[in-house]
């Protein structure tokens, strides 16, 4: 099975929150919010979401949940217009990674990971939500750097 982005349902609220997921702030995100969404592969038990950031300078922070261990991304997006067909927006969007969190026991594993991050981010942006409909935006994310992992005994 492959990555698909949705909704995160009511029924999944206690498997989300068990991410243990923090903003910037260091506060744990908690409930959910009315369009909270993730990209998720449920057979490899695989889950991408956005936990905060993207404003006052932060750069946007994104949890990849893999073998029940927390990976933390950190990116910055920058935005440019164009006549994109698969895009309802005309928007294309620039990706730089600029930081990868993970933990020590994935040291190994780091091309799966990262080939991981990259198929999760692009299903994650290649279907927004407006007003709960989801909608297509397909071959608008461009990633222009990706970053060395590094990698600790906790990530949180």
């Amino acid at each position: 099975m492959a990555f698909v982005k949705e909704l995160v349902s009511e029924a999944d609220k206690e498997l989300y929150q068990s991410f243990q997921m923090y903003d910037y702030n260091h506060n744990m995100i908690s409930g959910l919010k009315l369009y909270t969404n993730w990209a998720v592969d449920r057979e490899r038990k695989i889950y991408f979401t956005y936990v905060s950031g993207g404003a006052l300078d932060h750069p946007e922070q994104y949890d990849l949940i893999w073998q029940g261990e927390k990976i933390v991304i950190f990116m910055e997006i920058s935005v440019e217009r164009e006549q994109l067909e698969d895009s309802l927006r005309h928007i294309r969007s620039l990706c730089k990674i600029i930081s990868i969190r993970a933990p020590k026991r994935f040291m190994q594993q780091q091309d799966e990971m990262i080939g991981l991050i990259k198929e999760a981010l692009k299903v994650y942006h290649s279907i927004d939500f407006i007003k709960g409909v989801p909608y297509e935006n397909k071959n608008s994310l461009i990633i222009t750097d990706m970053v060395t992992p590094r990698y600790y005994d906790e990530v949180k």
